[in-house]
């Protein structure tokens, strides 16, 4: 029951508990080993199994890694939109946009930046009774590669400013997220996702599970918010326009319909009222040539 509720029931292999780096050159070190690891990752194809087949375009693979309680997860599918568009809204620090496809976030926060790619983040996670609250710090790397790949990856770090408490386990992980160009279509994202942890305690399995569910969700969550903010891929030009502009040019023909279709109403009633004007000037024109008649006779 007490591992349950957080506390560590296994020492599990990950990196050594070493004190907080103190360098940028050691923070950089730290970074390019992480990225190291993920591009092997990447390029690996054995020992993955698939947990979800293609649900909403995702398709979410683990292997077993020795030595840790929990498997690492890849996570591959499709979002709309550019790739800075689609690795500026995940790579985003804002708490309130995280909280729209994690609802598990309580706190997100930059607690230092080492450089313009590099910095040290915390975060604290809901816990789902009777698993305890998580939190963690880590350095954080977001950097465009050569190939036009938009990466964001990280590993979890000691930080002497932030010390553990007893109110979450401080959970040891490596993560990494690539944007790829669809080479097809510019406004289609090809991503994919690598997560290992150490949740540092006992996890039991139906959370494993919930946690497995997650992950289409928060891709069509991410979906819907990029297809809101940019539109639907097949419906953008080679040539995008910001979503004001292409309002802007809608009210323009819309504006316009409505000026033609004004403009049609009035030739319309104009005709309409010539119409009737010559219909009563030979009217009138046939009433006084029979009067005219009549007085002739008379």
């Amino acid at each position: 029951l007490l591992a349950m509720w957080g506390v560590s029931k296994s020492v599990e292999p990950f990196y050594s508990d070493e004190k907080s780096p103190t360098t940028i050159a050691h923070y950089i070190d730290i970074a390019n080993d992480c990225l190291s690891d993920l591009e092997q990752w990447r390029q690996s194809t054995e020992g993955w199994s698939k947990v979800v087949h293609n649900v909403d375009g995702v398709v979410l693979h683990e292997r077993a890694m020795e030595g840790f309680q929990l498997p690492m997860f890849r996570v591959e599918g499709t979002l709309p939109g550019t790739v800075e568009e689609v690795f500026h809204l995940i790579d985003s620090n804002n708490l309130e946009e995280k909280k729209k496809y994690d609802p598990y976030i309580e706190r997100a926060e930059v607690l230092e930046k080492i450089n313009d790619e590099v910095c040290v983040v915390y975060g604290q996670y809901k816990g789902i009774f009777p698993v305890a609250k998580r939190d963690f710090v880590a350095i954080k790397v977001s950097k465009k590669l050569s190939d036009g790949t938009c990466v964001a990856f990280g590993q979890t770090i000691n930080y002497t400013s932030k010390p553990r408490t007893n109110e979450f386990v401080r959970v040891k992980a490596k993560v990494g997220f690539y944007c790829i160009p669809n080479p097809d279509n510019p406004f289609i994202t090809n991503i994919i996702g690598f997560v290992l942890i150490n949740p540092m305690a006992y996890i039991p399995g139906w959370v494993v599970n919930l946690a497995k569910s997650q992950a289409p969700r928060a891709l069509h969550v991410i979906a819907h918010i990029l297809t809101k903010l940019h539109g639907k891929p097949h419906l953008r030009t080679l040539t995008p326009l910001s979503k004001q502009t292409e309002e802007i040019n809608i009210e323009e023909v819309n504006n316009t319909q409505m000026i033609k279709s004004r403009e049609n109403l009035e030739l319309e009633e104009t005709t309409r009222n010539v119409t009737h004007l010559v219909n009563q000037l030979v009217k009138s024109t046939s009433e006084l040539n029979e009067k005219l008649s009549q007085l002739e006779v008379t």
